[in-house]
């Protein structure tokens, strides 16, 4: 179920509503619709910046006061298009109320008061309330969403790394680089491998970190699966446990700090952060201060989907962009999967390079579909998959991972980029059209006078392609 985004729409309906309300002089009916509008507008992006996974009741919610609220802002349209069609070169067109009819006037302020129960009913329902409650638990709590799916350094020989040797190399190359002066040997290095959800940066950092060269070159190695949660606490944990073999608990963070700089100091180590989304400098700036008790030539690889937090994290240095794979490694990995001990066979293999094609370059899609038709021997049955089957399987395997991301962004950005999907596929989007498009839709607002929409609105175009890489 597509995420319903409504409290943007909200906030402009709001301003909206206030011209409106200037005009019928229904003081009362609005200052009730404003009130609902604001907690309502309040509630909603508390809701929003939650992944909620499969909350029917939620979603429903969400998408019953999206529906209302549009209702109220076709009433707006409304009465702004009749009152322009009335008005002079010489009239203002908030005033031109007084020109309407009797029964325009007892329409619209009829409609208004229908919409003002209808948002209150939504606000002081009981969903709603159980709203508040729900925001402020923890996402294990909410049924069907598992969005802190721990990894591990271990490398199965289905996962190995296609077409990645060249990234390997150069990867390699960045995470033993001693540096050319002493005062940089004596910083850790920190890499980060930025790219899009299932384009392979775990499988690559689980082949590096276990490449025969790097083991040889750091005393200790630790792996860690951070996810969305950046606990300092269960980074230290983990750092510990694998330094002295044993589960060390600490009430307080100078203890920790004292631990884990104790058992780093002195050795040269490498540390994977998998799946890193904090934006908070300031934890980041804790961790650095320990891990810089470590010898010099230590390292620190994370993986992360945002480039912004790649770049606080590696000041700018050591970024390290994965792309999609060409048509060509994917194929080999797909025939890796697909095929097995199969003879050849012209027929599927036509078949499969047709469904390779609808994987985009993404290593996930191409091993969910492959791994899917390791066990269909018929062509009937690869047609299938291409048809219709290998939608469905990607809409279960790989666009969850995908909505992570999606899940992540801030309401209005969410707005912004689900509004792209009124581009056909494979169109290529003009960057100042769109930007004008989000514009006339409302979907931008500037926090300060000084500043234009158009730059806040390429503000959130640049912050959306460095998200999504």
């Amino acid at each position: 179920m597509a995420d319903a985004v409504v409290s943007p729409l909200l906030k402009v309906l709001s301003n909206r509503l206030d011209s409106l309300a200037e005009a019928l002089g229904y003081d009362v009916i609005f200052k009730k619709m404003r009130d609902a509008l604001g907690s309502l507008g309040a509630l909603a992006s508390q809701v929003e910046e939650q992944p909620l996974g499969n909350n029917q009741s939620i979603h429903l919610w969400l998408m019953e006061l999206k529906e209302v609220a549009y209702n109220a802002d076709d009433l707006v349209d409304d009465w702004e298009l009749l009152a322009m069609k009335k008005a002079t070169t010489t009239t203002k067109v908030a005033n031109c109320f007084s020109l309407m009819s009797d029964v325009y006037r007892y329409r619209i302020k009829h409609r208004m008061k229908d919409l003002q129960a209808r948002f209150d009913e939504i606000l002081k329902g009981g969903t709603a309330l159980h709203l508040l409650a729900t925001v402020s638990q923890t996402t294990e709590r909410i049924p069907g969403l598992n969005v802190n799916v721990q990894t591990s350094s271990y490398i199965s020989e289905i996962s190995a790394v296609y077409g990645r040797d060249v990234d390997k190399e150069k990867i390699q190359d960045m995470l033993l680089w001693d540096g050319d002066h002493e005062h940089q040997q004596q910083e850790v290095r920190v890499i980060a491998l930025v790219g899009m959800g299932g384009i392979g940066k775990t499988a690559l950092a689980q082949v590096m970190y276990n490449e025969e060269r790097v083991q040889m070159s750091f005393d200790l190695r630790i792996w860690v699966t951070v996810g969305e949660d950046f606990d300092l606490m269960r980074i230290a944990e983990a750092i510990l446990y694998v330094s002295t073999h044993s589960s060390q608990k600490f009430s307080n963070m100078d203890a920790l700090e004292t631990a884990v700089t104790m058992e780093l100091r002195g050795k040269r180590f490498l540390c994977v952060l998998d799946d890193v989304w904090c934006e908070n400098l300031h934890e980041w700036e804790i961790l650095r201060r320990w891990f810089s008790a470590g010898n010099s030539g230590s390292a620190v690889m994370l993986t992360t989907r945002n480039a912004r937090v790649a770049n606080f994290m590696t000041d700018g240095a050591g970024l390290y962009y994965l792309r999609a794979l060409p048509d060509t490694d994917c194929w080999d990995f797909f025939k890796s999967l697909a095929f097995g001990s199969l003879d050849k066979n012209v027929d599927l293999e036509k078949i499969g390079m047709e469904i390779v094609r609808k994987c985009g370059g993404l290593p996930l899609a191409v091993k969910t579909l492959g791994s899917l038709l390791s066990y269909k021997k018929q062509v009937h049955e690869w047609l299938s998959i291409l048809d219709n089957d290998a939608r469905d399987s990607l809409e279960h395997c790989v666009l969850p991972v995908l909505k992570l991301s999606y899940d992540h962004l801030p309401a209005h950005l969410k707005q912004c980029f689900a509004y792209c999907s009124v581009f056909p596929k494979d169109y290529a989007i003009n960057k100042e059209k769109l930007i004008r498009l989000w514009i006339a839709e409302g979907f931008v607002e500037s926090s300060t006078i000084r500043k234009e929409l158009e730059d806040v609105a390429d503000d959130f175009f640049m912050e959306l392609l460095q998200r999504f890489c």
